[in-house]
């Protein structure tokens, strides 16, 4: 009986993905629709589809935006350890232009109209531990992915401003956002075409006021993380930045592994401190403030009030930039001389720090050279240094949620090898 229900399960699917098929290549609109109603009722098909990654792809017309340069990524400088500096290549970036594609808003891939699914994947050195499972892609392999199909919408064209991470303010800053500075370059045929956005990163304010200062007037269409989208003529801009969404069981960072581009920082640095100095008059703020990077949540808990306790004896106030705008973060990192804080998307504002700005993260030991934060700090010129504690963990996606002591001597110590041994009152 159980092989009798695979059994038709499977040619249930098998049905569904010819349908899916005559979907994206059907050349009328009404027949469209109606297909794409079909699908609309049937949410739990899955089907099984060859990889293609993005940077080897051929078969779409692919406009050339910026050449492969030569980058570096700095590991963390942690505790009695010298900081590494390693060589990088930045990749390429083009805009893919594809005919009749499927897309959905949290995953950086698309499904073509020939059923395969190409996936913008990290070029670092280990490729095989690189896991970019979100959104409609469920999971895959070196050569093939599981694709969930469910609910179908049709849009007539648009500019892809989404993917994996795209809730996540690191990615969103750093690796999404900039693809709007290559809209001038692209041909006049697509650089107007509306940018297509997850709905759920605008319900973030600081995500929605920082699209508004960098997208500006242009047309945005929004993306309901449940629909996969079929989008007739869709342009794909790959990022200039990119670290690995995710890494398989067992496997560790290499600082190898984090590609940021020197051009996406200056983008967002410069049109950023450009706004504040319009709203504000000037950057030369009177304030240095001491800065406690605080969190709200339950993943990752630790004694975050003891080490508060020990922070607030050398004049550090807590702050929680979730209650603050975009606006707002910009300014306080403008006015902050030392930052302290557990790693996490909150360091993307390194960007807008002063040069000579000291910071001091806490990390799990089991991220090894997690790069990110320490690149980033290195390419604007923050001292930036760390303290480690063991987890336990076994994978990245464990250490999401792990929770842990922070050790209380170890913070001192760090604080005093920045210089701050005068705790104030």
């Amino acid at each position: 009986m159980f092989k009798k229900i695979l059994d038709i399960h499977s040619l249930k699917n098998r049905l569904l993905c010819k349908i899916m098929q005559r979907a994206l290549t059907c050349n009328n609109a009404e027949k469209r629709f109606f297909i794409i109603f079909f699908i609309f009722s049937n949410r739990s098909l899955y089907i099984t589809t060859p990889i293609v990654w993005l940077d080897e792809l051929t078969s779409v017309i692919k406009i050339p935006l910026l050449a492969v340069t030569d980058g570096m990524a700095y590991s963390p400088q942690y505790q009695n350890h010298q900081q590494q500096a390693t060589h990088v290549k930045l990749p390429a970036v083009y805009a893919y232009v594809f005919q009749r594609a499927c897309i959905n808003a949290n995953t950086s891939s698309v499904l073509t109209n020939t059923n395969q699914l190409v996936v913008e994947r990290s070029l670092g050195p280990q490729p095989d531990n690189y896991i970019y499972e979100s959104g409609n892609l469920v999971s895959h392999d070196q050569h093939a992915a599981r694709v969930r199909i469910g609910r179908i919408a049709y849009l007539e064209a648009g500019i892809f401003l989404s993917g994996n991470g795209s809730s996540n303010y690191y990615h969103w800053l750093l690796e999404i956002l900039p693809k709007i500075s290559f809209l001038n370059a692209l041909p006049k045929e697509y650089g107007n075409y509306p940018l297509l956005v997850s709905e759920e990163a605008l319900k973030l304010p600081s995500f929605k006021q920082s699209l508004t200062l960098f997208a500006g007037k242009h047309p945005i269409i929004l993306l309901n993380k449940r629909n996969n989208y079929i989008v007739d003529r869709l342009v794909y801009i790959n990022s200039a930045s990119m670290i690995p969404f995710n890494l398989a069981a067992g496997a560790i960072f290499s600082a190898k592994d984090f590609h940021i581009s020197p051009n996406t920082l200056e983008f967002i640095r410069s049109t950023c401190l450009a706004y504040l100095e319009r709203e504000n008059g000037s950057l030369s703020a009177s304030t240095r403030e001491r800065i406690f990077l605080c969190r709200k949540g339950s993943r990752r808990k630790y004694n975050q009030h003891e080490v508060y306790a020990v922070l607030s004896q050398y004049g550090f106030k807590q702050v929680f930039t979730e209650d603050l705008s975009f606006e707002e973060q910009i300014n306080l990192m403008q006015s902050a001389e030392f930052i302290a804080g557990p790693t996490g998307a909150a360091w993307t504002n390194l960007l807008f720090c002063r040069t000579g700005s000291k910071a001091l993260c806490w990390m799990a030991e089991e991220y090894a050279d997690f790069s990110a934060f320490s690149t980033l700090a290195k390419l604007v010129g923050v001292d930036m240094r760390y303290i480690t504690f063991p987890t336990g963990a076994k994978s990245t996606h464990e250490l999401s949620f792990k929770d842990y002591i922070l050790d209380l001597n170890s913070l001192k110590v760090e604080l005093e090898n920045l210089g701050l041994n005068n705790p104030q009152n």
